[in-house]
């Protein structure tokens, strides 16, 4: 099962819990749990997810779609890490952004690449558990 099947098993089932916690987005469903992660961890980058809207808001309520947003933002910066004893460069700055919604509201994740230019995009992969 694809990603877009994994999250389409859902929709029209109540939002019992929400949680985006060490970048991991969980929606708690009454049968099973959906995941949101991005997969797609290299060496040379750091991804996360995060939000600024009050995910518990959308508990109770029908999950009806959840999409990536065609916006793709790519910020330029440079910061030094350690990386197995020497310094790894972060020079890109990537997010993009995903929508759940319901059948009363809306809330947006950001998911943030942020990597030195060579492992760029993201990968998002969805589960059930």
């Amino acid at each position: 099962m694809n990603n877009k099947e994994i999250v389409e098993e859902f929709y029209g089932q109540k939002i019992k819990d929400i949680t985006l916690k060490d970048d991991v987005l969980s929606i708690v469903f009454p049968t099973l749990t959906l995941k949101i992660v991005d997969a797609g961890q290299c060496c040379c980058e750091k991804r996360y997810l995060h939000t600024d809207d009050t995910l518990d808001l959308l508990k109770g309520d029908t999950f009806t779609k959840i999409e990536e947003l065609p916006t793709e933002y790519n910020i330029e910066w440079e910061t030094n890490c350690e990386y197995r004893g020497g310094t790894a460069y972060h020079r890109e700055h990537e997010i993009m952004f995903l929508r759940i919604s319901t059948n009363q509201q809306t809330a947006t994740i950001e998911t943030h690449n942020k990597h030195n230019g060579y492992y760029s995009g993201f990968m998002l992969s969805a589960s059930q558990r």
